[in-house]
């Protein structure tokens, strides 16, 4: 791909392959020349082009603000680290004071993120202030921290129902949605690095709305937007108490919640802008407009057929980046039939659990059990046999694990597809089981799948 800075890449790339110069002095001037090349063409980019050069030179995200400043693209992290302390300023999130006797500072650190488009293009940095709550006192500076957030089966029914009925879906963001909750409780925070009030360096803050990191933050903000949508009209879902449902006179709207990820579907455009309009008075919001992109899952529709198509080949095309098997050869089962997962084949000598250590078991598994719970049905019961495992996994174990790798390399491009049926909204549900298929417990192992219509919103495969 061919870039106006991408002469200036190639030659920052030149400086740091350690080349030989001639002399001290040619270095020297190399090495000027390549910084006004390269900033040269830095100036003639556009903002989008500028955000994209940044991170294709800069690597991974900051851990530290410390580090964020001392990077090529310090000045939007900075731009991003102010934007989120304007933020917390507009919403009074703490007033400063002296730090009572007897009383500890609960700490707090900047946290980066890149958000990507569902292209895999930069969309904008991002900058969270995040209190250390680890730190936190049971009962002195928290008590109740449950919150609930909606569950994938739930979403999926949602845009089933959207698609079958043709629906309209928008979504919607909640900036900064932890800092509408109120707290309850009296808790004190350091200043955040390096946005120090001059001159006040020796106070701390006391926080008087929840703050991302906090134990009962989390909660708080669920409290807040369950009271808001009730004040609209709206009713609690009993089995999902992060959806809401508003009907009147043949008009529906049903909201979705995944903590600050708003999914409205509505039958009736005026009445959803209606909506959008009265949750923009209470809370700053950002309007994405059509649904595009959720929770890592692309929501590709075609209006015109009535289908809705659900992929997270991004998310594939990631973890085999992650896990160097991008190029690895398709194979077309998840697992191997000719060998059998038991705990036979854990470790059984110091080498192999030493070999072990070295392998990204967990971290492979877990990735995998995202995409086992999102769109793919068909890993689901490769995913929750080599679970089994996680404890003590062995060589054989993660071969198999490299097999559903190789299976994905192949299956990238499967989506769930949601349209109308002959069965319309009707409700279906298949379940079967297998005898004592478990070789090392003689347990069973059983499927079940929901339908409605024709699309599949859940499934299950676990072990009895």
């Amino acid at each position: 791909m061919n870039h106006p800075y991408q002469h200036a890449k190639e030659q920052r790339h030149t400086r740091r392959s350690g080349r030989t110069p001639e002399s001290a002095a040619q270095a020297a001037v190399d090495s000027e020349v390549a910084a006004l090349e390269e900033a040269n063409a830095v100036r003639a980019l556009s903002v989008s082009e500028l955000i994209e050069y940044a991170f294709l030179t800069s690597g991974s995200e900051p851990r530290t603000y410390a580090e964020a400043m001392n990077r090529d693209d310090a000045g939007l992290w900075h731009d991003a680290s102010q934007q989120e302390y304007n933020s917390l300023l507009e919403h009074s999130t703490w007033e400063l004071c002296e730090l009572p006797a007897g009383r500890k500072a609960v700490g707090c650190r900047w946290v980066y993120r890149i958000k990507m488009n569902s292209d895999g293009s930069v969309e904008r940095y991002k900058a969270r202030l995040v209190a250390k709550g680890f730190s936190q006192k049971p009962h002195l500076d928290y008590t109740e921290t449950f919150a609930p957030v909606a569950k994938f089966a739930s979403l999926r029914t949602v845009l089933a129902i959207a698609a079958a009925q043709d629906m309209e879906v928008h979504t919607m963001d909640v900036s900064s949605a932890f800092l509408n909750g109120d707290l309850d409780e009296e808790i004190y925070m350091a200043q955040p690095e390096g946005f120090a009030a001059p001159g006040q360096e020796h106070l701390v803050c006391r926080l008087k709305k929840s703050l991302y990191g906090l134990k009962q933050s989390p909660r708080q903000w669920y409290q807040k937007l369950h009271s808001t949508l009730s004040d609209l009209g709206f009713s609690r879902c009993a089995s999902d108490h992060c959806v809401w449902v508003w009907a009147k006179d043949g008009v529906k709207v049903i909201i979705p919640a995944y903590v600050d990820d708003l999914t409205l579907a509505c039958n009736n455009l005026p009445t959803l802008k209606r909506i959008k309009e009265e949750l923009k008075k209470q809370y700053k919001m950002r309007d994405l407009g059509p649904i595009a992109y959720i929770l890592g899952i692309e929501v590709i529709r075609d209006r015109a057929n009535r289908k809705m198509y659900l992929s997270q080949r991004k998310h594939v095309s990631d973890v085999l980046e992650r896990f160097q098997m991008a190029d690895s050869r398709p194979v077309s089962t998840p697992l191997s039939k000719s060998s059998p997962l038991t705990k036979e084949d854990c470790p059984q000598s110091p080498e192999d659990s030493e070999y072990m250590k070295s392998v990204p078991y967990l971290s492979a598994v877990g990735s995998l059990m995202y995409l086992s719970v999102g769109t793919r049905p068909d890993i689901s019961f490769a995913v929750g046999a080599l679970s089994r495992f996680n404890a003590n996994p062995g060589q054989a174990h993660w071969k198999q694990v490299q097999h559903v790798f190789k299976y994905l390399a192949g299956t990238k491009d499967l989506m769930l597809c949601y349209g109308p049926g002959q069965d319309g909204t009707s409700l279906q549900l298949y379940s079967d089981a297998d005898y004592a298929g478990d070789v090392d417990s003689a347990r069973s192992t059983s499927g079940h799948t929901v339908f409605i219509g024709k699309c599949l919103v859940n499934w299950s495969s676990k072990s009895l």
